[in-house]
């Protein structure tokens, strides 16, 4: 599963690079499933390599694409039933490479590397900062948490 509200399970002790004025981090596809990865006050955490996963599979039919709908606006929806015909094959994808960088506080972009069958395709992601929802009567309250608002693959 993946964690909804920004940080989750990963690499620990990962430290971002500065570049440009912008913060980035590269991640590599092995994971470990600590709670709390990710560099201290980063506010992102291993957020970006298991949405890569998530969306990797999702695009090779692996997983349901139901799956990303709480992280995902309609655009980026949309844009993921149209690729997954184009990416999906037999096995699961095996995500080689996430670059994660932060051009503003409440934007990540993604780059993925990642092998689907015998070929290595590019994945983008761009994920927008979602506010935080207080509760209403019939409806529960929300954290902030990361929503994608554009996909693109190459």
């Amino acid at each position: 599963p993946i964690c909804p509200d920004g940080p989750g399970p990963g690499e620990a002790g990962q430290e971002p690079h500065q570049a440009a004025g912008r913060q980035a981090t590269d991640q590599p596809a092995e994971k470990d499933h600590r709670p709390g990865g990710g560099a201290a006050g980063d506010g992102v955490g291993q957020w970006p390599s298991q949405f890569a996963q998530v969306l990797a599979d999702t695009l090779a039919g692996a997983r349901p694409a139901s799956q990303l709908t709480p992280w995902t606006n309609e655009r980026a929806r949309a844009h993921i039933r149209r690729l997954g015909p184009l990416l999906a094959v037999d096995r699961r994808p095996r995500v080689q490479r996430v670059r994660a960088s932060q051009p503003a506080r409440d934007v990540l972009e993604v780059a993925v590397v990642a092998e689907f069958g015998s070929r290595t395709r590019a994945l983008a992601a761009r994920l927008e900062r979602a506010g935080a929802r207080p509760a209403t009567p019939g409806r529960p309250g929300r954290e902030a948490r990361w929503l994608c608002t554009a996909v693109e693959s190459a």
